[in-house]
């Protein structure tokens, strides 16, 4: 009977393990999949820019590409880091940053996409003073 006993439990706790694990990926997959298409705001901010001339390689990190892409549009630069900053806490976070960061992030997307070149903070760009981005992703103009 205790041998029974046992093994009927070591089948409920193996079956209760399954069904944890299981509830867990449907939750992280609920969570992912949802930031997964919160990322939208990125591709547009990828072609927006890449409309502009300036094409993220394939090496390059998001806050690398940010750093290119404030050079390019000074006048854009906090537009570019909540861009990309949104961006980082979703893909790399693995949380969804809420859909209130997303919306300023699709708004900055929009933003970019109106800018107009030749402002005069990308003049100063063009002769050496541009932006650059540190480790800690934080803006500073050289």
């Amino acid at each position: 009977a205790a041998a029974a006993l046992i093994a009927l439990l070591l089948l409920l706790s193996e079956r209760l393990r399954r069904v944890v694990r299981r509830a867990g990926r449907k939750a992280a997959g609920a969570v992912l999949g949802r930031t997964r298409l919160s990322l939208d705001f990125y591709e547009d901010f990828l072609a927006a820019m890449e409309s502009r001339g300036t094409r993220r390689k394939p090496s390059q990190t998001p806050l690398e590409f940010a750093s290119v892409a404030v050079s390019a549009l000074p006048d854009a630069a906090s537009e570019v880091m909540l861009i990309t900053e949104c961006f980082n806490v979703a893909r790399y976070g693995e949380r969804d940053p809420g859909e209130g960061r997303i919306r300023q992030a699709r708004d900055a997307v929009k933003s970019i996409k109106k800018a107009k070149p030749g402002g005069a903070k990308e003049q100063a760009g063009a002769t050496g003073q541009g932006a650059r981005i540190g480790a800690e992703g934080k803006l500073s103009r050289r």
